[in-house]
């Protein structure tokens, strides 16, 4: 069978819990929902996924199950950062490996002392990006990562309509390799893909938005290979994929997705 680290699981077993929870880190996307029109929202993750005992004294957790929490940004209608229209905060996620369920529960923005508890626990999925040692071999720079989320979430705009309504109607608008054979047609794609980040974002642009920059500044010296990493693992546009679309092209360029946090 597959070892631990090969199916990238965590070796810690979580109090509350009976089994290994995913090691969702950096780069890791959250997809929460789906909501009344069966749409998710798409929630990057910037931190571990780690223990949240400091919590169980502010929520109620069912017994059996543990909080966990990690670092994210994200675009949303309801709320902004302090300086970015991002929403940058920390996720508190309900954890019940014996219902095999991962709920939102909370959340608590950059240097506040209050959790702000949701109206009702939202689940979510989590797609795991495949730069692990133990998928492809290779690793996230995360110092790299962090900077790139920092550049994009300074220059970011406010959550459009429009760019939903675009999104929804280009829908499978993605980047196919094989169209961009030469260095010269890979380098002009790198620029249109530059031009796009200006667009005003939805949900789903942070994560494209982000993943995108970090490939451009990984090989600032060298942008064809900016665009070849981004043409193998993010190859879609920010301001014209659904979540559904993204979902649906990335886990065909090796991400994982996972319905919960259970192996």
């Amino acid at each position: 069978s597959c070892s631990r680290a090969q199916l990238g699981l965590s070796a810690a077993v979580p109090r509350g819990a009976s089994g290994p929870a995913l090691r969702v880190g950096p780069g890791d996307i959250l997809l929460c929902g789906p909501d009344k029109y069966g749409i998710h929202h798409v929630v990057l993750v910037r931190g571990q996924l780690e223990a949240a005992p400091e919590c169980d004294s502010v929520l109620a957790v069912p017994p059996g199950a543990e909080l966990l929490r990690c670092e994210t940004i994200e675009s949303t209608q309801g709320s902004t950062g302090s300086a970015t229209w991002w929403y940058p905060t920390t996720t508190i996620i309900q954890r019940d490996s014996h219902a095999g369920t991962a709920l939102v529960v909370a959340d608590q923005p950059p240097d506040s002392d209050t959790v702000y508890t949701f109206p009702e626990p939202v689940p979510c999925k989590v797609l795991l990006h495949p730069l692990r040692p133990e998928v492809l071999g290779a690793e996230l720079d995360q110092d790299v990562f962090e900077e790139a989320l920092e550049a994009c979430a300074l220059r970011s705009q406010e959550y459009s309509w429009n760019t939903a309504v675009h999104a929804f109607l280009a829908y499978q608008r993605s980047m196919h390799v094989e169209e961009y054979p030469t260095s010269e047609e890979r380098i002009e794609l790198l620029d249109q893909i530059r031009a796009s980040w200006e667009r005003p974002p939805i949900c789903s642009a942070v994560a494209i938005k982000v993943w995108q920059q970090y490939f451009d500044s990984l090989h600032s010296d060298d942008p064809d290979d900016a665009a070849i990493c981004i043409l193998h693992y993010m190859p879609v546009w920010c301001d014209a994929t659904t979540p559904s679309a993204m979902v649906k092209t990335l886990t065909y360029h090796g991400w994982s997705l996972y319905e919960s946090l259970e192996a």
